[in-house]
């Protein structure tokens, strides 16, 4: 929790520290076999820190850890497409299409969890088009996405994936000069 929470203050060194602790920690006390989803999630973290920190290797090495670990799981292995994309260099293209395949797959949700995961899935999504300059595909997207957060969070006031969908919407606003909307 530390950590997720130096991240939103954009302290990505105090988040790194959280989340390596928290991975040794889990070494110390759990066997591999019996939490492989607590160093799944350990390693996405660290990997995310250094990615935020432009230590572009370093976030590499956590994720490729990821990927090993749960590469036959779809659900799982393209929620972090994006960022292994980037991170790799295989570039935006095939990030697009990865998030495509999840919506495709995973498309229709109806308990919480699979509604809040597919609405992340279209909020990265439409980051993708944006950084590809695809701003109505960026927009129809970030529309889709808290159409989605919407139906899944019934307490919406001041919901952080809420917000960060509203200001990426914004954004792409402003990118395709639709200042109006």
């Amino acid at each position: 929790v530390q950590g997720n929470l130096a991240m939103n203050d954009l302290d990505y060194q105090k988040a790194l520290e959280c989340f390596q602790l928290a991975l040794k920690i889990s070494e110390q006390h759990f066997s591999y076999t019996r939490t492989k989803i607590n160093f799944v999630l350990e390693y996405y973290n660290i990997g995310n820190a250094h990615l935020q920190r432009k230590e572009l290797s370093k976030a590499e090495s956590y994720f490729q850890k990821v990927l090993k670990i749960i590469s036959n799981d779809v659900n799982d292995s393209s929620h972090l497409c994006w960022m292994v994309s980037f991170v790799c260099h295989i570039g935006i293209d095939a990030a697009i299409k990865c998030y495509e395949e999840i919506i495709k797959r995973y498309g229709i949700q109806s308990d919480k969890p699979g509604l809040l995961y597919l609405a992340k899935t279209y909020n990265k999504l439409g980051v993708s088009y944006r950084e590809n300059k695809n701003y109505e595909k960026s927009i129809f997207c970030y529309k889709k996405a808290l159409e989605i957060y919407y139906r899944a969070i019934y307490d919406k006031v001041e919901h952080p994936d809420i917000a960060k969908a509203l200001d990426n919407l914004g954004s792409a606003y402003c990118d395709n000069e639709q200042y109006g909307d």
